[in-house]
């Protein structure tokens, strides 16, 4: 009487669960010990093939088991999934009554029983520590160890492969010169057909269908007349910069300007300048300051007038040389302690320079972000906080939505140079600073500039600016490593007229000559990249509600930059990092419901030109 009243307390006490569960299954001693003593596949067989009274037959049935009908012979899935299974396991773990359940593979004892057949893992150094038997858990261990041997074993086996390498391209008599004569000339070749394509679609008349609504016919031939214009004077500034870099190789500038610079420093140069060092930064600059001057007339011609036939030139005669000045100097001031320390580098090195130079790399990269806000820009522009209001309002709003780290939100003049606009964030990933051209602005309503930033933060906030650094950071450490194979190529040197000495600046030089091609295919690569993450930051926007915005933003400053309305698709596919208008309004889900705006909206200068607001597409 005292058991019984026992078992009632205890029945009682479980959760209502249970309760129903053993009301429906009332545990057996019969049961328990045949399913105990037969694997399961036998004990459901054994104890559900037996033929038995209804009643008597129910009491036995395991329904955690498939059961076969006597009378049809046809099997049933248990009555209980796997999932319920477990929980009731669970739950009667926690009232310790998981010996009264009937037998299922769910039941701690079997679990444990399985785990031993498969074998016992240890996760990390801790006896003991079971974890679940899975292949990617048994073989994590080994898997480690190889990756941490791989590795380890990693400069080795690049140094094994810069010397073979090295030594496969060191040939005495390679026609080094022809071969990048002849890579010069095709990137050439096909830069320029890939400009006729584009041409093409320059003189058409027709608006594409997708902006006819939003452009008007005066607008569109503008803008074929400025993109025509730009590209006859990207024929002859092409054709002049092909002509001068086949010179160079032709007539072996090189070596006559390093004996050239070389008498220079010998003769006129202070004793602490003499060395390869001095040597090289002197041809370094001499060469630059030439090919500069010889590009100043193309720079003159498409400021002072393609752009000021079209209404987009803001800066004066005056201040056009001032910034000349202003960056030869910025060159000089950064270029001879950044050359004197990449040459040093490389000399005292030995063979495995291209790590510390990959290091010295990033180094400046990170010094460049951090003072090109405070020091170098403005030395060209003026920066001014953004004037208390909506629009300041609405940015900080925004940012502080999507944690966007702001610091400073700056507006930069940007209108005393040109009539083009844009908006961009900088800075270290603590400590961001927001800059508005003033030019944008003006040009768009603060919905429209909200919705441009919102593009913007887009990109950081799905990491673009991290993965772009990060493949760039790959393809430094690799024009690095690659050039540690050129470094002594003895044919290489000779091959444009270097038979006594090896400059490092020379090789480096001729190096990139090499592999002009490999970064005309990693250019593509990156602009496919671009051109997908443009996608996502538009879509980040039009999440964020600002699809209307963004479109209409576009939309205008395609009109009042004159920009191309169409482009051809290899054309668009080889030189664009961003996708063109229609695709991008396409993406959006943009329809015009009414002309956003067009000749007659955008603001004119005093001789009635359209003005531009925006260079960058957004």
């Amino acid at each position: 009487m005292a058991t019984s009243e026992l078992h009632v307390n205890l029945a009682r006490s479980l959760p209502l669960r249970l309760q129903r569960f053993f009301a429906l299954n009332p545990p057996h001693l019969s049961t328990s010990s045949i399913s105990a003593a037969v694997p399961p596949s036998e004990s459901s067989d054994t104890l559900n093939d037996q033929s038995q009274s209804g009643h008597d037959r129910q009491q036995k049935l395991n329904p955690f088991q498939p059961h076969k009908n006597p009378a049809t012979g046809r099997w049933h899935p248990p009555i209980y999934s796997l999932r319920v299974q477990a929980e009731l396991v669970k739950l009667a773990r926690a009232h310790d009554v998981e010996d009264l359940l009937p037998f299922t593979v769910k039941k701690t004892a079997e679990r444990q029983r399985k785990l031993e057949e498969r074998g016992l893992r240890v996760k990390g150094t801790g006896e003991g520590q079971r974890v679940r038997g899975h292949l990617w858990e048994r073989t994590l261990k080994g898997r480690l160890e190889k990756r941490r041997q791989a590795m380890l074993g990693m400069p080795r086996m690049i140094q094994e492969w810069r010397q073979r390498l090295a030594n496969a391209l060191d040939r005495p008599g390679f026609p080094w010169k022809p071969l990048v004569i002849a890579f010069s000339i095709s990137q050439y070749t096909l830069k320029s057909y890939l400009s006729y394509r584009q041409y093409r679609v320059l003189c058409r008349t027709e608006r594409p269908k997708a902006l006819a609504a939003e452009v008007d016919q005066p607008t569109h031939d503008k803008s074929q007349a400025y993109g025509r214009a730009k590209y006859k004077f990207g024929v002859i500034s092409d054709a002049f910069s092909q002509v001068l870099d086949l010179a160079v190789l032709h007539y072996d500038v090189f070596p006559k300007l390093w004996q050239l610079t070389g008498g220079w420093l010998a003769q006129y140069g202070p004793s602490w300048c003499q060395g390869e060092i001095g040597h090289s930064l002197l041809f370094g600059f001499a060469f630059s300051f030439a090919t500069t001057l010889l590009g100043l007339p193309f720079d003159y011609y498409f400021h002072f007038i393609l752009e000021e036939k079209f209404g987009f030139n803001k800066q004066t005669l005056k201040l056009w040389i001032t910034d000349f000045f202003k960056s030869q100097a910025l060159a000089i001031a950064f270029g001879v302690p950044i050359g004197s320390a990449f040459l040093a580098i490389v000399q005292r090195t030995g063979d495995q320079f291209f790590y510390y130079l990959y290091l010295f790399a990033l180094v400046m990269q990170l010094f460049f972000i951090t003072i090109f806000p405070i020091f170098i820009v403005p030395l060209f522009n003026k920066l001014s906080p953004l004037e208390p209001g909506t629009l300041k309002q609405a940015v900080e709003k925004l940012a502080q939505k999507l944690k966007f780290p702001l610091t400073e939100l700056q507006v930069i003049d940007g209108s005393k140079r040109s009539a083009h606009s844009n908006a961009y964030f900088t800075g270290l990933p603590w400590k961001k600073k927001i800059v508005l051209f003033d030019t944008l602005i003006e040009k768009s309503e603060e919905e429209e500039v909200v919705a441009v930033l919102a593009h913007e933060l887009g990109h950081w906030k799905m990491g673009h600016t991290m993965k772009q650094m990060g493949i760039a950071q790959v393809h430094v450490f690799a024009i690095f490593a690659l050039f540690s194979a050129f470094i002594s190529n003895k044919s290489l040197f000779e091959s444009f007229g270097f038979y006594k000495e090896q400059p490092i600046m020379i090789g480096f030089l001729l190096f990139n000559e090499i592999l002009s091609p490999i970064d005309s295919v990693l250019t593509l690569g990156m602009n496919i990249m671009s051109r997908k993450y443009e996608y996502e930051a538009d879509a980040f926007g039009a999440r964020l509600g600002y699809a209307k915005e963004l479109a209409s933003s576009l939309i205008k400053l395609q009109i009042q930059n004159l920009s191309a309305m169409d482009a051809d698709w290899m054309y668009s596919a080889y030189t664009h990092s961003h996708p063109i208008l229609t695709e991008r309004l396409n993406a959006l889900g943009w329809t015009s419901e009414k002309k956003v705006a067009g000749t007659a909206d955008a603001k004119m200068d005093g001789e009635g030109k359209v003005l531009k607001a925006g260079d960058r597409e957004l």
